[in-house]
């Protein structure tokens, strides 16, 4: 498959085909996490004590109070000052673009009489799945949202993918900060470094993908801290994009992914699980942020998909995906978008990363009291500020040959 060589930021409609995804609908929560949500939640389920995870509830409780339109307009001086001020101020700079010049004034542009109904279908009622993130509310968004004209929606594209990147390093930190983390030689925290990471697809070496950030797992050495485990979390920002779902019930409105975009997602965790299967052999989570807006992602790789993506020739590859007892499948479970702006959109937000500790923690924990760290170090690209990992970097002593 000629595609296969293409690197990740190249990734198309097409590689949804060749790389073997199915996707699942968008749910209200991470689908393959919620029964450990439902059981365990520290934050839903206060009748039960989370042997884990132990929350500051009045922590809590401050970030999930309501943010006004109108706070978020005012002087970032002012909003430093308030509670979580560095979340405010990364949610109104992804809210709002800045205005370097004064707009030109411009003709007004003569539109034909366009008849509201007869032959036209309007576009949102076509959409399937399009339920709201957040259920039905009574807050200024909706109204902001229905009134958003053309303009203003190709001004929201204009706000770089970095200010996405802000906010989801602001809001991992304020959900970790709610955290009782024990110890003090092991730490969950904000990863704000971008990493680089390099797979081989078919025989091709050298395929890389970045990241814009993640949630990480960090251990105290003499030296400082070692990053143990990079990928708990990825972060993969995207400016706005062209269109917005709207959910014709409640009004509110969120992000409608292109395939190529959807690409692009498969492309990194494709890549990330080929290069670590140490780390990432249970699948890889992904946090997509688009303006305000938050979705989780989880891929689960078939038994079979690495025979299948290190097959060098089409006979091989169509060997595997013809043996009906072979799984050569990528899964993909995603949430509907969560707006941060939205009390219930940072519960739901705090619910998932705490979630996905809750699964992984233990078993990192685990595996560094019967271990010995590896004494490999990240190397740092000399061309860039960006990380280069190998799979190798985070294997414990027992399996390295130094």
């Amino acid at each position: 498959m000629d595609v296969q060589d293409s690197s990740a930021s190249n990734w198309t409609r097409l590689h949804l085909l060749v790389y073997r995804l199915i996707t699942g609908s968008e749910t209200s929560f991470l689908e393959p996490f919620e029964e450990d949500h439902n059981d365990a939640c520290p934050i839903c389920q206060l009748s039960k004590e989370s042997p884990t995870q132990q929350i500051d509830f009045l922590m809590l409780r401050s970030l999930l109070e309501d943010i006004t339109p109108s706070e978020l307009l005012q002087p970032e001086s002012k909003l430093l000052q308030s509670p979580w001020g560095y979340l405010k101020v990364a949610l109104a700079q992804a809210s709002h673009t800045s205005m370097i010049d004064t707009p030109k004034p411009r003709e007004e542009r003569k539109k034909p009489p366009v008849e509201k109904y007869g032959s036209y279908t309007n576009s949102w009622t076509a959409i399937l799945g399009s339920s709201s993130p957040l259920g039905p509310s009574s807050s200024e968004y909706e109204m902001e949202f229905e009134d958003v004209d053309e303009d203003e929606n190709e001004a929201r594209q204009s706000i770089p993918e970095n200010i996405s990147v802000h906010l989801a390093i602001a809001i991992i930190r304020c959900v970790l900060l709610c955290l009782k983390q024990p110890g003090q030689q092991e730490e969950v925290r904000a990863r704000v470094e971008r990493i680089k990471v390099q797979a081989t697809i078919a025989g091709f070496d050298g395929i890389t993908f970045e990241d814009d950030a993640g949630m990480s797992f960090y251990c105290r050495q003499n030296y400082g801290w070692k990053l143990v485990h990079p990928f708990i979390t990825m972060v993969e920002a995207k400016r706005a994009f062209k269109c917005i779902r709207k959910d014709t019930h409640s009004g509110s409105s969120s992000p409608m992914v292109s395939d190529n975009v959807l690409a692009q997602y498969l492309a990194q965790a494709v890549l990330a699980w080929q290069a670590n299967p140490s780390l990432l052999h249970e699948g890889v989570f992904l946090t997509a942020v688009v303006n305000t807006f938050v979705q989780f992602i989880y891929f689960n790789f078939g038994s079979d998909y690495r025979e299948y993506i290190e097959a060098t020739t089409a006979e091989e590859q169509l060997r595997v995906v013809n043996d009906p007892e072979k799984d050569t499948f990528v899964y993909m479970a995603r949430t509907k978008w969560y707006d941060l702006r939205m009390s219930e959109g940072r519960q739901l937000t705090a619910c998932t990363l705490l979630t996905r500790l809750r699964q992984i923690l233990p078993k990192l924990q685990a595996t560094r009291e019967g271990a010995i760290l590896s004494p490999r170090t990240h190397t740092l690209e000399s061309d860039s500020d960006d990380l280069m990992y190998s799979d190798n970097d985070f294997n414990d002593g027992n399996n390295s040959s130094e």
